[in-house]
């Protein structure tokens, strides 16, 4: 799932939304020409067009490549990396504890920087409440939805929307493809007020036709009822290999020194110690040294009921290091007024745009916005588009190709990515 929602690509392109969205009707949403058609979700419903699912696979796919670049995300997401567990230069040398050459716990270089929480990704229902539909500006049409339910915090980004089951396709279980947003969110008095545009609850069954979707926005039986709304938020408690902030994995060692780790239980238990594929874990505890880097620091720890807190209490000395350590965490820019940075949207938005191989509809003047992102700079003109040379030799170094999105994005963020240094002592 995109981090960007398409409904924001939706606003910074231009398009209208209802016809967007695949609304339209002869009175209150017309359709004044072909060049002002409805956007199918997928495009094999209409006829040389993207659907709405190409642009979302063309923003994911510039989210990714942006975040390969800048080696973070242009707004926080939920990562899991693997990394083997940090050793000393000289392999003869091997850990007895948790502990670097400057005496502190040891830390490992993430792939991603700008690292905001470290925990498990938790999403919990706080309830399937009604949608009230209502026509602030008059004009006849319902634009706004609006839910309310009870919550017990106060952080509005953690308040996420969703598909109710019951309009789910196939019984599927809720997962973000259902996430419905961007939302606007109020919390007062332990209730959150939210607010949607009428034009993203349509029932997703409507959009699977074999043929064109047109939706009748008039129609009330064409939009979302109900709706589930979550608690969409990171947990650094877990007490468990696979709930903590980091898990540690041994592997099992060969006969006979299988049994030097295998069998010490305050480390881990394999259920099988002799299997030369069978690895043992332990739960880590991950502190954020640089977080803007992405170096965090770690170590084994176990929870004490009792005291309510999280102790270290195994040493390596009867036994060897980890082989590796998974990392869960919140990683990306951070988010300004509870949303991807405003520059940051444009770059993906228009990053996305040159990603797309077609426009959306075969009519150029509706297109014109996708065409200016779409246009490759490395072409002058010429009756076939044939004709090369006159971008500059700066711009051909662009590492996303040489469309305008291509170079817009580029020049924004070159500057922006995080580089790692080197020295030699």
């Amino acid at each position: 799932m995109s981090i960007l929602p398409l409904e924001t690509w939706r606003k910074i392109i231009g398009y209208a939304p209802w016809s967007f969205w695949g609304f339209a009707d002869n009175e209150i949403v017309p359709l004044t020409s072909a060049c002002n058609d409805v956007v199918q979700k997928y495009a094999w419903q209409d006829t040389d067009a993207a659907g709405r699912y190409d642009i979302l696979q063309a923003i994911e796919q510039a989210e990714a490549r942006l975040t390969g670049y800048m080696r973070y995300a242009p707004a926080p997401h939920y990562i899991v990396e693997e990394h083997p567990f940090p050793r000393f230069p000289d392999e003869r040398f091997d850990r007895l504890g948790y502990v670097d050459a400057s005496g502190r716990w040891p830390s490992v270089q993430m792939n991603e920087g700008h690292i905001q929480k470290v925990g498990v990704l938790t999403r919990t229902l706080l309830d399937t409440d009604a949608v009230v539909y209502s026509d602030p500006d008059g004009d006849g049409l319902d634009e706004l939805a609006t839910i309310t339910t009870a919550v017990t915090f106060t952080d509005t980004t953690q308040v996420a929307v969703y598909v109710p089951a019951a309009d789910r396709l196939n019984s599927d279980d809720v997962s973000e493809d259902y996430r419905i947003q961007p939302v606007k969110v109020s919390i007062t008095g332990g209730v959150a007020t939210i607010r949607i545009n009428a034009w993203l609850m349509a029932k997703p069954i409507l959009y699977e036709g074999v043929d064109r979707v047109v939706i009748d926005p008039t129609d009330s039986a064409n939009f979302l009822s109900t709706v589930e709304v979550y608690r969409l938020y990171i947990d650094p408690t877990g007490i468990t290999a696979d709930t903590a902030q980091a898990k540690l994995t041994w592997e099992t060692r060969p006969h006979p020194y299988w049994c030097v780790c295998g069998c010490n239980t305050n480390i881990f238990t394999p259920s099988n110690s002799l299997d030369p594929a069978a690895e043992g874990y332990a739960m880590a505890r991950v502190a954020l040294r640089q977080p803007e880097l992405g170096i965090v620091a770690l170590g084994q720890a176990t929870y004490n009921s009792t005291t309510d807190q999280f102790v270290q209490t195994v040493n390596w000395q009867s036994c060897r290091p980890p082989d590796k350590v998974t990392i869960r965490a919140w990683a990306g820019k951070p988010l300004v007024n509870g949303e991807m940075d405003v520059r940051m949207q444009r770059v993906v938005a228009y990053f996305a745009t040159a990603e797309l191989a077609r426009p959306i509809c075969a009519c150029q003047d509706a297109n014109r916005q996708i065409y200016h992102w779409q246009f490759d700079l490395a072409r002058t003109g010429g009756a076939d588009g044939e004709q090369y040379g006159a971008i500059s030799a700066d711009d051909l170094n662009c590492p996303y190709g040489t469309r305008r999105g291509h170079v817009y994005a580029w020049k924004e963020t070159r500057d922006m990515r995080l580089i790692t240094g080197y020295s030699v002592v």
